[in-house]
């Protein structure tokens, strides 16, 4: 659990992420809401599944985007992760839904097999994905102008040193900070215990931080958005006016305590005695600064709005699931049957 450090400045706690928002102002827990639909969408209610389409598509092309680092094929993938979703809405066992929709998003990711219909070009292919400024503090514009112009200048930085992630620790990363997922969540996604979901994601850290810290163009912009959002003296147990005044450890906390430290992991006797170490070391009180700090950094990541929505029309609704959907859509499922079976739909007409 002990290792030497570096030595870092302080940064405040990140923190939590503000809950989701429900359709149309709705004032259930966000979870009811994804379990409802989802029940519906079990018993072939393509419109409930499309409303949970409509809640997620945005975490789902983010991802996609971030995995894939090309905007036509997080689009491709993105359609691709609902198509099949709701190809298997009869068989979901429960759980969390956007864990479910992000593990199809992740399996598209990686398999390049063609996404379905695509559809017709236009010139809105070549216009980027809109972006939206993910709020860090509870309250908009609580942010001092200096560390949001910071945290500005180091969004493509950050987004580089997320591509030089090894692929499992880029994921989880994403998940947690970019995306905000809990445990459940990312265990769905990832099928990893909590054990390896926690090394990941510190490991992970660790690395954009260090990537970050020794960048000739970022390490200035990192150092100074670290001084300017470090936590006033007396507000946090690790940072301490009086440095220097206890005896220095002769050794140091590790990643895992440290990551299991800024995520609240910590029963209260095990954070009690990281605190009494952080009270007497200063290499450690930085290091835990910066990991605070690239936490912060990247839960204030931009958000990327789909140039489309990927709800599912009827051809799409009905090519994975037609015989539940024969039912709902009788007309559009025998035009359909006939054209795949090679057969006319309507009579031939008379050429003689």
């Amino acid at each position: 659990m002990l290792r030497r450090g570096r030595d870092r400045r302080e940064v405040p706690p990140v923190p939590p992420l503000p809950p989701v928002a429900g359709i149309g102002g709705e004032r259930e827990e966000p979870a009811r809401v994804d379990a409802r639909l989802a029940a519906s969408a079990r018993a072939g209610d393509v419109d409930a599944f499309n409303l949970l389409v409509l809640r997620h598509e945005r975490a789902v092309f983010g991802l996609c985007l971030r995995l894939l680092r090309d905007v036509p094929a997080a689009e491709a993938a993105a359609r691709g992760a609902f198509a099949d979703a709701w190809a298997g809405a009869g068989g979901f066992p429960g759980g969390p839904v956007r864990g479910w929709l992000l593990r199809a998003a992740v399996e598209r990711c990686r398999d390049p097999r063609p996404a379905g219909p695509r559809r017709p070009s236009s010139a809105l292919d070549a216009e980027p994905p809109a972006i939206e400024v993910q709020p860090v503090t509870a309250a908009a514009g609580d942010e001092a102008p200096a560390i949001a112009a910071l945290r500005a200048e180091l969004v493509i930085l950050l987004e580089r040193a997320l591509a030089t992630l090894p692929a499992e620790q880029r994921l989880v990363v994403l998940l947690a900070d970019v995306e905000g997922c809990d445990d459940g969540e990312i265990a769905a996604v990832t099928g990893a215990t909590p054990g390896t979901i926690a090394s990941r994601l510190g490991r992970g850290r660790n690395r954009i931080r260090h990537v970050l810290g020794d960048d000739p163009v970022g390490a200035a912009p990192f150092a100074r958005f670290a001084r300017l959002s470090r936590v006033p003296p007396g507000n946090d147990a690790s940072a301490d006016p009086e440095e220097g005044t206890r005896p220095f450890p002769a050794q140091h906390l590790d990643l895992d305590a440290l990551t299991a430290y800024v995520d609240g992991r910590l029963d209260g006797g095990e954070r009690r005695a990281v605190d009494d170490h952080l009270a007497g070391c200063a290499d450690c009180r930085h290091e835990l600064a910066e990991l605070r700090a690239t936490v912060s950094l990247l839960r204030g990541l931009p958000r990327y709005t789909p140039r489309r929505s990927f709800r599912l029309d009827a051809e799409d609704a009905l090519a994975p699931r037609g015989g539940r959907l024969i039912r709902l859509l009788p007309a559009l499922a025998g035009a359909t049957r006939g054209e795949r079976h090679g057969r006319a739909v309507h009579p031939p007409r008379d050429r003689g």
